[in-house]
């Protein structure tokens, strides 16, 4: 039998995976959600940590102050998503879609922005100490490469 990720719901961490999930505080770290559709969900203040997202949909999801150190967010689609204060230390957003994402103050040391698409992000306060932009797309349409 083939389990559909995006399709059945599973719980993890104590929280249902599924599109508007209420997981506030809740420790998904290490979890693999590869390709889960987490539209609208609520993940403040949770942690994330070394958890794989790659191709998750976040969009307009509530990620306030929430952890996601040395996490892989690979082509995941972010639109909309708010992140003020989130800790992205060493994650990986190759290729991930953060447009119109609020991104105040998030911690992106080390982070691999390659191809990522920041475009009407909000960036204030956000630090970039030794992330890695190469044909990153930036809030105002400029691409950066370096």
């Amino acid at each position: 039998m083939v389990h559909d990720r995006a399709t059945a719901p599973r719980l993890v961490g104590g929280c249902r995976i599924e599109p508007r999930a209420q997981c506030y505080g809740k420790d998904l770290s290490g979890a693999d959600l590869t390709g889960v559709d987490l539209t609208e969900v609520i993940l403040s203040e949770g942690r994330l940590e070394d958890a794989i997202l790659v191709q998750a949909t976040l969009t307009d999801a509530s990620m306030f102050r929430v952890v996601m150190n040395r996490s892989d967010l690979s082509g995941a689609a972010m639109t909309g998503a708010v992140m003020a204060g989130a800790q992205l230390t060493d994650a990986v957003l190759v290729g991930t879609d953060l447009t119109g994402a609020d991104l105040k103050y998030v911690v992106f040391e080390g982070a691999n922005l390659t191809d990522a698409v920041l475009l009407d992000a909000d960036l204030f306060g956000a630090k970039f100490d030794g992330a890695t932009f190469l044909r990153t797309v930036m809030p105002d349409g400029s691409i950066r490469t370096g």
